[in-house]
């Protein structure tokens, strides 16, 4: 494996890890305002995702197993999005002109993840909010942005130098 290829996978696995604390931290944040316990969002979307929960109001309290298969799950998630936002970034570095492919691929992705948290038609009914996992995505790809903006000098040189 090649020195950049290994700062890219590094970059991104830390970057991936940076982004789903955040979601971790902010969603548990919003149960806990919400009045119920800070896994219950995790749990629930567990039993909806993993166990085949076809009503899920009758998941009152979150238990170990869909909080850990979701935990699971979203960690490797975001892990793969770190390291495709991180080989965005180096393809971004290579060329001012490259960034625009790489503006558009992230996009696509960013949108396809907050469809998808609005696409459970069940959450709603379990009450869930599907506008707290978007916001905490939402603030997860921000949080990575910077991580990345910081670490990467030369794309902010490039994007300095060439800023149309």
């Amino acid at each position: 494996m090649t020195a950049r290829a290994r700062a890219i996978l590094s970059d991104g696995l830390l970057a991936g890890f940076i982004g789903y604390a955040t979601i971790v931290l902010v969603v548990a944040a919003g149960d806990l305002l919400q009045g119920r316990p800070p896994f219950h969002t995790a749990g629930m979307l567990g039993a909806l995702l993993f166990y085949d929960v076809s009503d899920p109001t009758v998941v009152l309290e979150p238990w170990p197993g869909p909080v850990l298969a979701f935990n699971g799950a979203h960690l490797l998630v975001m892990l793969l999005f770190g390291i495709f936002l991180t080989w965005l970034v180096a393809l971004a570095e290579r060329g001012p002109e490259l960034w625009y492919i790489g503006l558009v691929a992230l996009l696509f992705v960013l949108l396809h993840a907050l469809g998808l948290t609005l696409w459970l038609p069940d959450m709603a009914a379990g009450g869930l909010s599907p506008w707290l996992v978007a916001f905490a995505t939402a603030v997860a790809v921000i949080t990575m942005g910077l991580f990345l903006w910081r670490t990467h000098p030369a794309l902010r040189a490039r994007l300095r130098a060439h800023p149309d």
